[in-house]
């Protein structure tokens, strides 16, 4: 089946044998749409890859991790204008305003199993198993199927923590409960077969259970567990995109975050099972900085089995390694997700393993080696030249360690491996997003001008929610979809036209992923083409936090409305000295290059004016 990656290509050249090329759409056969990214910091996992394609796709569902928050704060505006329902869940702040409850989602045995297995493998430092994990798995399972048929829809995961407690400190209390339990009850044969242990023993496997709980004890993790304030079955009624922010550097809570993703997961598959194995909307996952997330239980079964319910996961890690690690997936579950990720985009590595390895993937190609040799005799000497065929690696381990900033390497199966240029974010959309200052641009100057471009009013469109209403918006009116694709397409195009055109000397790149020096970009014309050719007015932005607004003098360019005038004065009297009603281009030509020639004379003599002037005065300052 051909598949399109969604990476931008532009040039096609030849090297070493293989294909390379930079900034177009890359067509390969591919069986899925997964991609694994492969960057370390600074490598423009975000410029270069998350931000395009936020932009990019505007029909699916998106799920991305947002790490620092920039991606929300860049681009929530732009997706609500493209008709999405926009949703953001903060996992380093825990906002009261929005919510997530695990148990929400819990209907049976098989959820509670499901949801005790990844928090409590998410809790343990070393990713060991041993008896007693597993003997508190199987009391925490039951007693979350039991708070939950107890409790309802008001189950919470503080009534677990508050059960667990009373079960720790009275050695009777499970008995009793079991006694006073009717046979049919849901919980009773889990609890059974969890309560067959006594005494120290089951003291021991409560004290890990507790361990296992623990952050759910935390006050602002009991609030924000509270309730949930959006539904993943949402998702799958309306284009929705959902901004998870994450921690950057370590995340304590990886239980928590871990349930999330694996229930958003097994939400879609529930809703593809009920929409004859399709879900309604297809839907993408950008997770940046995976390994934060933590293990989610069954990703490499998702990985292999989701093309067909029209989901692709982006998985964004730093090297092989975080995969390996014996607490997220080990060295076998990682070759897995490593292989059922049918593209395969190589930023930069410092791991020397990971290089090795994308090395052997790319395999070997061969060369010609040349060797001369002299031979002197005692009456006369020779030379000759003998050609060898050697082979080497494709892309040597130490090419990839050093690889350029500005180039990456994609991996497709069933293609050759290509040698790209990265496509940053700012070649493409120059200050679309960002301004020179580094911050968000959308709302402050783009809008507008992509609303025209959209044909939709910017008075009557529904403009920033407060920041207390973010997380659960309103629904607003969405574009319509044979409309924003015709625009779509024409806007794509252009830029395209447009990238040919940039010669390569020209293109910038960014000295780390979170910060850029201030570059040309595209110019305002370039961006009045992006935004379909919208009248673009000179703007000075107010520099923030300033109370008052400075006044800016018009730029003096040389020419002022006398200037004017009389050059259609001067124009008119040329074309009427023509005598030809109709004149011909050669005729209107030769007008055009008269008064060009005169013009220039003038500049030029004006110019010598001012220089000699200039001299004139350096001869009045004191040496």
């Amino acid at each position: 089946m051909i598949r399109k990656v969604n990476f931008r290509l532009n040039k096609t050249k030849r090297e070493n044998g293989k294909e390379s090329a930079s900034c177009a759409n890359l067509v390969c056969r591919q069986t899925n749409r997964n991609v694994l990214i492969i960057g370390s910091s600074g490598s423009g996992k975000g410029q270069a890859y998350v931000f395009p394609n936020m932009l990019n796709h505007v029909n699916e569902t998106i799920i991305v991790t947002d790490p620092k928050g920039e991606i929300y704060e860049a681009t929530h505006q732009l997706k609500r204008d493209q008709g999405y329902k926009v949703f953001q869940i903060d996992f380093v702040k825990f906002s009261e305003e929005v919510g997530y409850n695990p148990l929400d989602y819990v209907k049976d045995d098989e959820d509670a199993r499901a949801v005790a297995n990844t928090i409590a493998s998410n809790a343990v430092d070393d990713g060991k198993r041993d008896f007693w994990s597993e003997s508190a798995i199987a009391y925490f399972a039951a007693i979350i199927l039991y708070i939950k048929i107890e409790h309802g829809q008001a189950a919470t995961m503080t009534h677990v923590v508050q059960f667990t407690a009373k079960a720790g400190k009275d050695e009777e209390f499970l008995d009793n409960l079991l006694e006073e339990m009717p046979t049919d009850h849901p919980a009773y044969d889990m609890f059974t077969l969890a309560n067959m242990s006594a005494g120290n023993t089951r003291t021991g496997i409560m004290s890990t259970l507790g361990q296992q709980i623990g952050i759910f004890a935390m006050r602002k993790i009991a609030k924000f567990t509270a309730k949930s304030t959006f539904n993943f079955r949402d998702m799958q009624k309306e284009k929705t995109i959902l901004y998870v922010k994450v921690r950057m550097k370590s995340n304590p809570f990886k239980q928590l975050t871990a349930t999330f993703f694996e229930q958003m997961i097994d939400t879609f598959y529930d809703v593809a099972d009920e929409n004859h194995s399709r879900l309604p909307i297809d839907t993408i996952c950008l997770f940046d900085e995976f390994a934060n997330i933590g293990k989610i239980g069954g990703y490499t079964n998702t990985l292999a089995t989701c093309r067909g319910l029209g989901m692709s996961l982006h998985t964004v890690i730093q090297d092989l390694g975080q995969l390996e690690d014996k607490r997220m997936y080990g060295p076998d579950l990682a070759r897995s997700i490593v292989n059922n990720h049918d593209a395969t985009l190589f930023l930069r590595t410092k791991d020397t393993k990971t290089a090795q390895y994308f090395s052997d993937l790319a395999g070997e190609t061969t060369i010609e080696h040349k060797q001369k040799s002299t031979s002197i005799g005692e009456k006369n000497a020779s030379k000759s030249v003998s050609v060898q065929h050697v082979k080497r690696p494709l892309i040597t381990k130490g090419e990839l360690l050093n690889v350029s900033p500005a180039i990456c390497y994609l991996f497709v199966s069933g293609c050759n491996p290509l040698k790209l240029e990265k496509s940053y974010q700012f070649k493409i959309y120059g200050e679309f997003l960002f301004g020179k200052d580094r911050k968000p641009n959308y709302e402050r100057s783009s809008r507008e001008k992509f609303l025209k471009f959209l044909g939709i009013s910017f008075e009557n469109r529904v403009e920033k929610l407060p920041e207390a209403d973010t997380a659960v918006n309103p629904e607003e009116p969405g574009l319509e979809d044979a409309d924003y694709d015709e625009a779509l397409e024409a806007e794509m195009l252009a830029l395209e036209a447009q990238m040919e055109e940039v010669p390569e000397e020209e293109e910038m790149i960014f000295a780390e992923e979170d910060e850029f020096e201030d570059g040309e970009g595209i110019s305002a014309e370039e961006l009045s083409m992006l935004l379909g050719n919208i009248e673009l007015e000179d703007q000075t932005p107010a520099e923030p936090h300033e109370e008052t607004a400075a006044t800016s003098e018009p730029a003096d360019d040389g020419f002022n409305d006398e200037d004017v005038q009389a050059a259609f004065r001067e124009l008119e009297e040329a074309l009427n000295g023509i005598g030809d009603d109709n004149p011909d281009a050669e005729a209107l030509m030769e007008v055009i290059q008269e008064l060009t020639d005169e013009t220039a004379a003038d500049q030029e003599d004006t110019a010598k004016g001012e220089q000699k002037k200039v001299l004139d005065d350096s001869d009045d300052l004191p040496m």
